[in-house]
């Protein structure tokens, strides 16, 4: 049967988005991309797994290249598809999980601000002090707890994220139009008190602007998958 006030919901919030994409974090790598995928089919939006890029550029699972180089390695270069990614409208981006990558860390979510973030919580009785990555995806604008990975639950999660972004633009009208603008200025880390166009914070690394082999695939990904800023 036909769920017609879930369809009419996300359709609203397709609208309500005005294009700016969302981006799926949480420790369960798997949840992140099923989410991805079940809110890219509702919004009509592409999906991407910033794993997956990852992978065809290195030509190495995501997993090993934390088990050969440490989890900074692997922040660092899921750091370089987030800023390729920054500037893609329309997307509903997964997130590597574990507790490393971009997402893990706060400094990292410069190129994150720009969408509308979920949090995944698998562990909803996780303390920080364990998890400190949880401090960094409690960044986000919507959190749905989800304690069991399974295609109901993820329904369900998929249900309460819609209608969580849906109140958030309610809340926050002009949401889309500033993470637009933040988008344009550069991803500086400056949400939600954009600063002027001329503003750069104290620590701002340069590192993410060269063109590698991680970030000259992540951009063919925006240039086949959708529309850019």
């Amino acid at each position: 049967m036909v769920d017609i006030p879930f369809l009419r919901c996300r359709s609203d919030v397709a609208e309500r988005l005005g294009a700016i994409s969302v981006v799926v974090v949480g420790d369960n790598a798997y949840a992140n991309q099923q989410m991805a995928q079940r809110l890219g089919r509702a919004l009509g939006y592409v999906s991407m797994d910033t794993g997956a890029i990852i992978e065809q550029a290195t030509g190495q699972p995501v997993r090993d290249i934390v088990a050969a180089e440490g989890p900074t390695a692997l922040a660092v270069a899921e750091l370089q598809v987030a800023s390729a990614l920054s500037t893609q409208l329309r997307a509903c981006i997964s997130t590597c999980g574990g507790g490393v990558g971009v997402a893990a860390r706060e400094k990292g979510w410069r190129y994150l601000f720009g969408q509308v973030a979920v949090w995944l919580d698998d562990n909803p009785n996780g303390s920080e002090e364990a998890a400190p990555q949880r401090g960094a995806y409690g960044l986000a604008e919507i959190r749905v707890v989800v304690p069991t990975i399974n295609k109901e639950s993820l329904d369900d999660a998929a249900r309460q994220v819609l209608k969580g972004i849906k109140d958030y633009t309610k809340r926050d009208a002009d949401m889309p139009k500033r993470k637009g603008l933040y988008i344009k200025l550069g991803c500086r880390g400056d949400w939600p008190n954009i600063q002027h166009p001329d503003w750069r914070p104290d620590d701002w690394d340069e590192a993410t602007d060269g063109a590698t082999s991680i970030t000259k695939l992540a951009q063919q990904h925006t240039e086949e998958k959708g529309t850019e800023v």
